[in-house]
């Protein structure tokens, strides 16, 4: 703040943005409100832009803030499309100075993949591998990308190659994990939410990937004590809150099921996409 006091040139604004944007990250990964910082971040790469039109860095900071602001609009279950599409289109600016920058097209396919284009997405994916075989996140985000067009065997072998290219990569070692669970490899699914727990062991999806496995898999003690462990990590995570209820409605403790559903719909806002299938959970937790 004191540099853009002394020095408001777009350089300045666009350096307090890209702090404040990683603020805005560990907000998240640590289950707090980070839509403050993320606005504020979102008005100094705008500010920095003004000044300068021509800087790349700054298209690209606001593509990513853009997609972190989707993010959060979808998790409050509002229509985040007009964010996701904003970040396509300074992405596309930042493309158009240089068509070879890597990190333009893995914003790009984020937003795609968000906007429930994965074809489009994939393609952007093909394009940086291409530029910069080496990167492990090239490669994990081309196995999301491919976990939604249906392709399974493409998406573990694309994970894969991304815990081989940076084997401290948790984020590879959570999705290949959750890969893993859909192509019902449980006990491969644990190893490798194990593996990214020891990686970061504040990783909350991590925490709840573990925990649906072992569910499936009938260890519900087990499952229920990562589910919590995930709760007390992030207490504003739907999806974990409904995840121990599941769990605990299995070992028969409905009263303890319900408490978890009715948390759950209380912290997901009203246009959240599982709002029905938990209140039917809640309904059957409370026959």
């Amino acid at each position: 703040d004191k540099a853009c006091e002394l020095d408001a040139t777009g350089a300045s604004r666009l350096h307090r943005g890209q702090v404040r944007l990683e603020i805005a990250q560990l907000e998240t990964a640590r289950g707090k409100d980070s839509t403050g910082s993320m606005l504020k971040a979102l008005d100094d790469f705008t500010a920095a832009l003004k000044q300068n039109p021509s800087d790349m860095d700054a298209w690209l900071a606001r593509a990513e803030a853009w997609i972190q602001i989707g993010r959060a609009q979808t998790a409050n279950g509002r229509d985040a499309k007009d964010s996701f599409r904003s970040a396509i289109e300074d992405a596309d600016q930042a493309l158009r100075m240089n068509p070879k920058l890597v990190r333009a097209y893995l914003a790009r396919a984020r937003a795609y993949r968000a906007l429930l284009r994965p074809s489009e997405a994939l393609a952007d994916c093909d394009r940086a591998i291409a530029l910069l075989p080496s990167s492990g996140m090239a490669f994990r985000e081309r196995g999301l990308c491919r976990i939604d067009l249906g392709d399974m065997a493409g998406a573990v072998e694309d994970f894969t190659a991304a815990i081989r290219l940076d084997s401290g990569d948790a984020e590879a070692n959570v999705e290949l994990g959750f890969a893993r669970i859909l192509a019902g490899e449980l006990d491969k699914a644990v190893e490798h939410f194990s593996r990214a727990l020891q990686l970061q062991p504040r990783l909350v999806r991590a925490w709840i990937g573990r925990g649906s496995a072992r569910m499936s898999l009938g260890d519900l003690a087990g499952a229920d004590a990562d589910l919590t462990k995930a709760i007390e990590l992030d207490l504003r995570s739907a999806e974990a809150w409904v995840n121990r209820g599941l769990a605990r409605l299995r070992s028969g403790d409905k009263k303890a099921a319900a408490v978890d559903f009715k948390e759950a719909l209380r912290i997901a806002g009203p246009g959240w996409p599982h709002r029905k299938n938990v209140e039917k959970l809640l309904e059957d937790a409370t026959k």
